[in-house]
């Protein structure tokens, strides 16, 4: 009789040891669902960043070393003499306009004025909502409250940058570095190429 409990007691332990091998390839599968949302998600978006983040995946950093702010290119004969500086200068009209739109956005709706609690798909779409809103009222409601900014001093316009792939997701920083920095090159050589041509 104490043999059969002893089986019993193997084949629980089993069991037990199955059941736990279970949970954490479920768990597996589900980071690995969670990972390629993410990439989803973010494919073909990226965030403009200033020279203190690398240029990797989804970061597009300016050239280091290179002119950059926009008062660097201000009066006459500063105008971008080659491709990294007319990318820097392209880059900091649009990080600049970036952060005047985030800077009207978190005086006009609270919400803006802390980190949301919220998914990054609402964030996103809280931010298309809003922009949206800004855009109606502003155009509707002729007011104090709503004024119309004024355009950029330097009227720069760059071309619209198809979603590119940037391969898996797994890659080192180093191999990110090299991949962003061709994209990054060959956006550069595009906007140049545009200019002389």
């Amino acid at each position: 009789m104490k043999s059969n409990n002893v089986y019993y007691y193997y084949y629980f332990i089993i069991i037990i040891i199955i059941i736990i091998i279970i949970i954490i390839i479920i768990i597996i599968i589900i980071i690995i669902i969670i990972i390629i949302i993410i990439i989803n998600l973010c494919a073909g978006n990226y965030f403009v960043a200033d020279c203190g983040y690398p240029n990797r995946r989804q970061f597009l950093a300016p050239y280091r070393g290179t002119r950059y702010h926009l008062k660097d290119f201000t009066g006459q004969g500063r105008d971008p003499n080659n491709a990294k500086e007319l990318f820097n200068l392209r880059h900091s009209s649009l990080r600049n306009v970036v952060e005047r739109i985030f800077g009207i956005f978190k005086s006009r709706f609270v919400i803006f004025k802390s980190a949301a609690p919220f998914p990054f798909r609402t964030q996103t779409e809280l931010v298309l909502a809003c922009a949206g809103l800004h855009n109606f009222l502003r155009k509707e409601c002729r007011s104090e409250e709503f004024p119309v900014e004024l355009e950029n001093e330097i009227g720069t316009s760059s071309p619209i940058i198809e979603e590119e792939n940037f391969g898996p997701f797994f890659e080192s920083q180093e191999q990110q570095r090299v991949i962003a920095n061709a994209w990054r090159d060959t956006i550069a050589t595009e906007m140049w190429n545009d200019v002389i041509n």
